[in-house]
């Protein structure tokens, strides 16, 4: 059916989203691990080490959360890498739940039809706040 079809390419789509936000942290990971002096240079050393312990203590739960927030994800991905968080734990956060989030409208949209994508879309930034 058209619902079934455009439910797979949603899928699609959202499982493409995790790979490139997974590799983007990979990428920060190693500009970070190459110059992070630049962190220094413009006093934000205290910040970043600041940042750096909250990852290290809550990474996945922080990037869990994100998943389900309104703010741009890519924040989180480049903030995970250049604080340097395992790139397992990065994986599994943005996994469950970015993919969480994506699997959940999917399947929300496939259960409501049209119209309910329509008040969906209308009110996803406010579900996503109250979630997180």
């Amino acid at each position: 059916s058209a619902t079934s079809a455009a439910s797979e390419a949603l899928a699609d789509r959202y499982i493409q989203q995790i790979y490139w936000l997974t590799l983007g942290a990979g990428v920060a990971v190693l500009i970070v691990a190459i110059d992070h002096r630049h962190f220094e240079r413009f006093g934000y050393a205290d910040t970043f080490a600041h940042i750096q312990t909250l990852f290290e203590e809550y990474g996945f739960w922080i990037v869990l959360v994100a998943g389900f927030t309104p703010i741009p994800y890519k924040v989180f991905t480049i903030a995970s890498g250049a604080a340097g968080m395992p790139l397992v734990a990065f994986g599994l956060g943005s996994v469950v739940g970015r993919g969480g989030r994506f699997f959940l409208l999917a399947g929300l949209i496939a259960w409501g039809g049209p119209k309910f994508e329509a008040s969906l879309r209308r009110w996803i930034e406010w579900i996503g706040w109250v979630l997180a």
